[in-house]
């Protein structure tokens, strides 16, 4: 990896002002308006059901992370499995 230099293009004195994170209201405001503003998904679910996905629980932990995909789809969005 390069050097962080002017020769590369970089200034290495940047940032000179690093932001904070949002406070708890804020991010809750953005992601409200985030939903109420974005234009509905179509969500095409594919599992991998392979002999590999009983190793280590895959297959269990991949399960569970569709369900709370789901639990967070919103309403407009369409969500389904491939056949």
């Amino acid at each position: 990896m390069p050097p962080i230099s002017a020769e590369n293009g970089v200034d290495p004195a940047q940032p000179k002002r690093v932001l904070g994170l949002p406070s708890p209201p804020v991010l809750d405001r953005v992601r409200r308006a985030w939903r109420e503003d974005r234009k509905p998904a179509n969500v095409l679910l594919v599992l991998d059901t392979s002999g590999s996905m009983n190793d280590e629980n895959r297959l269990q932990r991949a399960t569970e992370g569709v369900q709370t995909f789901l639990r967070e789809v919103s309403p407009n969005d369409r969500a389904g499995p491939s056949s």
